[in-house]
């Protein structure tokens, strides 16, 4: 969705080619995008939402498109040859449930960031609780300055250890909030095997689990917060009230329907 307000000058000097545009960190106005992210958190406090943090790798991908909306004179999400925003985030190795983009061009940083909170669509990217780190390009030519807002909720990054603690939490605080007994936790490095291949796959299949000795029942399911259990799991492990113990196994992966990238979780119980 474009946005354009104010007195549109065109610039007397370009870059011969956009990439060259992207590989000069210096025709990029620093201050600009300090001011634009200091209004951003004010917009963001005033509203009761946590700030955004800054993230490089947001930024990276704002600094690559910025340039070419600059030397077309145009705003743009998407030019030919351009990948779209959610494969240009993830080629900086973000890891990212949601994102959303805003762009626009004005005199300075202070009008554009009006500009774009008198825009419907704009706003609600700016107040989104779901985004919590954002990245952001500003770079001018002429007497007009060309803005890059891109957001995203990050994915954090867990170990194997880390993501199979943070989903056993959330298995304990469910069976407790069930008044249901203790599952002791097992440790079978097969699931994270299992949980691979369906990444691999792209396809959710609990039933390779299913054929492991001993075990009761395979949830299968992705998630970006590895401390909460989708609906459907939470259900499947208070119905199975006769199970002793679980095990759990993980795998981070991107997938061409989650190219941000999620984690694919096994969730077996005994």
């Amino acid at each position: 969705m474009l946005f354009r307000t104010g007195k549109v000058i065109l610039a007397t000097m370009l870059c011969a080619t956009a990439m060259q545009c992207r590989q000069d960190n210096s025709s990029f106005d620093v201050d600009a995008e300090q001011e634009l992210l200091q209004l951003l958190n004010q917009e963001r406090l005033k509203n009761n939402l946590p700030p955004f943090k800054l993230n490089q790798q947001l930024q990276q991908a704002a600094r690559a498109h910025a340039p070419q909306m600059a030397e077309r004179h145009e705003l743009s999400h998407q030019f030919p040859g351009e990948p779209a925003l959610r494969k240009r985030l993830a080629a900086t190795g973000l890891r990212s449930e949601r994102d959303a983009e805003n762009v626009a061009f004005n005199q300075d940083a202070v009008t554009a960031h009006e500009g774009l909170m008198h825009s419907p669509p704009h706003r609600a990217n700016i107040l989104n609780p779901n985004y919590d780190a954002a990245g952001i390009a500003a770079i001018r030519r002429g007497e007009s300055l060309y803005v890059v807002e891109d957001f995203a909720q990050i994915v954090p990054g867990y170990s194997s250890s880390e993501l199979e603690k943070n989903v056993a939490a959330s298995v304990a605080h469910v069976r407790s909030s069930a008044h249901l007994g203790k599952l002791t936790q097992r440790k079978l490095p097969r699931l994270n095997e299992l949980a691979c291949a369906m990444a691999h796959q792209d396809k959710m299949d609990p039933a390779a689990a299913l054929r492991l000795t001993d075990v009761r029942s395979a949830i299968t399911y992705t998630t970006s917060q590895p401390a909460r259990l989708p609906p459907n799991a939470a259900t499947a492990l208070r119905k199975d009230a006769d199970a002793s113990a679980f095990a759990v196994g993980g795998c981070f992966a991107r997938t061409p329907r989650a190219p941000g990238g999620t984690y694919w979780i096994v969730l077996v119980t005994y």
